[in-house]
């Protein structure tokens, strides 16, 4: 870890990975017809409601990941910022202190939004299915409304802001690398800056087309619920399920492609797997051959100090 910008990405994986595993969770329990496996929602409402009702909450746990990353994606662009356009501040984008706050603040403001969807979220034995209950204290639009200013209207004119800024010293950058001599260095510097920069982009891109622009259209179904169907709400929501999958299953190779310490960390951890099997064969071999080795040399010990028989005829007439 010697960025604070590999902080924020190691959050991004853990992220993506508990989205990945709440998934496949949603979808076995969404899967009311049985196609994939016997009705999660009916089999737990058979042993108790209460059942049901924890498997709603952990099926509400599924929108999580997209109530964090927009938190984060702002944190990996300020680091951006503070190492390009203030390199003289941090010689390594913003202090550990900030960075530890950005993850504290993200994943805060996400728990926040899952507390309202625990106390929201109920299991309807009549369709089988979680629902969204009307309480007095809760307007779903005004939360809606409020959800999406707050968790990607707001998140994505700041991450823009802080792009803009960055393109803008970047260019200025370049035309001071070609008046100077230590062109080289400079250029080599500035490849390691770009290649974090094309991380950050990628991650913030595909978040907006997996996530954001879905939760836009679901959002709009939700408020304005005369303009669609319960169908096309119902595709909206399994579409939005499938880009929310697509994105924590892209970001890894993101990673992958772009992080040089990502790619051989993982290079790492799979040759060590693949030897593992190898290890406990030549492990094996030695305690074989050591106890070969242990066997002769105490019998070559036992032959040295055995006497020896002396021949009668060599013995001395008394």
């Amino acid at each position: 870890m010697k960025t604070s910008l590999n902080y924020i990405i190691l959050n991004l994986a853990i992220l993506d990975a508990i989205t990945g595993f709440l998934a496949i969770f949603c979808t076995l329990s969404k899967d009311v017809e049985g196609d994939l496996a016997a009705p999660m929602l009916e089999q737990a409402y058979n042993k108790s409601s209460i059942a049901a009702e924890v498997v709603c909450k952990i099926e509400a746990a599924f929108w999580l990941g997209s109530s964090i990353s927009p938190f984060l994606l702002i944190g990996m662009a300020y680091e951006r910022y503070k190492a390009i356009v203030h390199p003289l501040s941090r010689l390594h984008g913003i202090a550990i202190q900030k960075v530890v706050k950005i993850l504290c603040f993200s994943w805060i403001g996400g728990f926040i939004y899952f507390i309202v969807d625990l106390a929201v979220v109920k299991y309807d034995s009549t369709k089988s299915s979680c629902v969204v209950v009307s309480n007095s204290w809760f307007n779903n639009q005004a939360y809606h409304i409020g959800l999406l200013i707050s968790f990607y209207i707001i998140p994505f004119i700041v991450i823009l802001f802080l792009y803009l800024r960055i393109i803008i010293a970047l260019r200025r950058q370049d035309k001071q690398i070609l008046g100077t001599q230590r062109a080289e260095a400079q250029t080599a510097r500035t490849r390691t800056r770009n290649r974090g920069i094309v991380v950050v982009l990628m991650a913030t891109i595909i978040f907006c087309i997996c996530v954001c622009i879905p939760q836009g259209l679901y959002l709009a179904s939700v408020i304005v619920k005369t303009l669609f169907n319960p169908s096309e709400i119902r595709l909206f929501h399994d579409i939005y399920v499938t880009l929310v999958a697509f994105n924590c299953a892209f970001n890894p190779f993101v990673y992958f492609i772009f992080i040089k310490s990502f790619r051989d960390g993982f290079k790492i951890a799979f040759k060590l797997k693949q030897n593992d099997g190898n290890t406990v064969c030549n492990l094996n071999k030695v305690k074989i051959s050591q106890v070969a080795a242990s066997r002769i040399n105490a019998q070559t010990a036992h032959n040295e100090f055995q006497p020896q028989q002396l021949d009668s005829n060599c013995l001395p007439n008394v």
